[in-house]
């Protein structure tokens, strides 16, 4: 039961990412995309 709830979350996150950014992106894609937004941020200050 618990591995359902953990893709349905992975599912949620997807969705909302993908309404922010308009791109469909694997679960693997999306943390790698938060960190890389993260970076982006860090060197623009």
């Amino acid at each position: 039961m618990s591995d359902l709830q953990k893709g349905s979350d992975v599912d949620l996150t997807v969705k909302m990412i993908d309404a922010k950014t308009g791109v469909v992106v694997s679960a693997s894609s999306a943390s790698f995309l938060r960190s890389k937004q993260v970076s982006s941020m860090l060197e623009n200050f």
